[in-house]
């Protein structure tokens, strides 16, 4: 299986002869932006540590622990030190496809509970989703396996069906869903190009959007203005650059377009609790 992570926005990578994404991961320290897909996302962290910021909420993660993150919900992520996790994408089609409703529901599942009744359904799922692994633990899926991959794939979604189905709150409504979709082109643009310094006439010209209508419409879809999401994209880079090359800082920096020192200093304390010296110290103690 594909040990590719993506951050790619609305672009769902299928499992081969699946129609979904089922993939295992072994990694450390990967930070993936913040971004959206139009699938259901289930994350379960089998060994390690996992972070997840969704919908406003930060969630720290450690084995045996999942997190279901409902279709087009922005949400970022990251791998801490030596985690394996399990990362499963349900396409949104596929989900309407079975589930008429679709439309009007979402899924309220706890990730850590707090009662009996609840924790006995959540390790009914995670039981589940260790099946499916076992099902495709060969490296060529055979006709059997298939078939129960998929009895397994859909007695996944009966329970999360049954057991965690809301209506759907206002905050999820279609017109918020049509809203990213108008960023989707924002969006793309940033990630190719968030090195250079982006203006906001420039960027509100990609999304024909007045540059004064752009910032209100950006912060109040995306959560942060579009300067905190493009530093936060470069900070990934950044990020990623320390953890697997020996460039001094400052030319990462340069390389990936951060012009503001102080701000990098303070985002990179916020979301990794340390410095870069300090992490490029406990890398390199552990590699020894």
């Amino acid at each position: 299986m594909s040990t590719e992570i993506s951050a790619a926005h609305e672009h769902i990578e299928l499992s081969h002869n699946l129609d979904i994404r089922f993939d295992l991961f072994h990694a450390s320290d990967i930070y993936i932006m913040p971004h959206w897909h139009n699938a259901l996302e289930i994350n379960f962290v089998l060994d390690g540590t996992f972070e997840v910021t969704a919908d406003g909420q930060t969630f720290l993660l450690q084995s045996g622990d999942c997190i279901i993150i409902n279709s087009k919900v922005i949400h970022a992520t990251r791998y801490v030190k030596n985690t394996k996790s399990l990362l499963i994408q349900i396409p949104y089609p596929l989900l309407k496809k079975y589930i008429p409703d679709m439309p009007k529901i979402f899924f309220d599942v706890p990730v850590f509970a707090q009662d009996r009744e609840t924790k006995a359904k959540l390790d009914t799922l995670k039981t589940i989703l260790q099946n499916m692994i076992s099902a495709t633990d060969k490296a060529s899926l055979s006709s059997a396996n298939t078939l129960r991959f998929q009895s397994l794939l859909f007695d996944f979604l009966y329970h999360l069906y049954r057991d965690f189905r809301r209506e759907l709150p206002l905050r999820f409504t279609d017109r918020r869903f049509k809203s990213l979709s108008l960023l989707e082109p924002v969006i793309e643009y940033t990630k190719q190009n968030y090195h250079l310094q982006i203006s906001i006439p420039e960027i509100s010209n990609i999304a024909s959007l007045q540059p004064e209508y752009f910032c209100r419409f950006f912060k109040k879809h995306m959560g942060c203005t579009y300067l905190e999401y493009i530093n936060e994209i470069r900070l990934s880079h950044i990020y990623q650059d320390l953890t697997s090359t020996d460039y001094p800082l400052y030319q990462l920096l340069e390389i990936h377009g951060f012009k503001n020192y102080r701000v990098f200093r303070r985002m990179f304390h916020e979301h990794f609790h340390t410095t870069p010296g300090a992490l490029r110290k406990e890398l390199k103690g552990q590699n020894q």
